[in-house]
């Protein structure tokens, strides 16, 4: 827990531009159950420009992860989408094909490309 948050600030304190390691303080923070840092950690991590599919993808899970333990069904729920709006093949994807048949024919389409 806390080393870990250690060790990712001292990687941050010199690389901060790194989203990786955003990402990883968020998830760090999520797992400390420190919810509203976790969220904003995974939200600096879009704020560092144009994201690789897959880690935009695993960002918005982890948000929806955060807000589910918020109480926040919704907001969850449309980070859920949105990781699978990102990579439409990964497992998150797959994920909201099974809790929400209402977007199965979205996904589908993105897929096709």
């Amino acid at each position: 827990g806390r080393e870990a948050l250690a060790l990712i600030d001292e990687a941050l304190a010199t690389r901060p531009e790194v989203p990786a390691f955003l990402h990883t303080r968020g998830l760090a923070l999520l797992a400390a159950g420190r919810l509203d840092e976790a969220i904003r950690a995974f939200e600096a991590v879009w704020d560092t420009g144009e994201l690789d599919p897959g880690l935009e993808a695993e960002r918005c899970h982890d948000l929806a992860v955060a807000w589910e333990r918020k109480g926040h069904a919704d907001y969850a729920a449309d980070y859920r989408r949105r990781a699978a709006q990102a990579m439409p093949t990964s497992p998150w994807a797959q994920a909201v094909r099974v809790a929400d048949p209402a977007t199965v024919g979205q996904l589908e389409e993105l897929i096709a490309g």
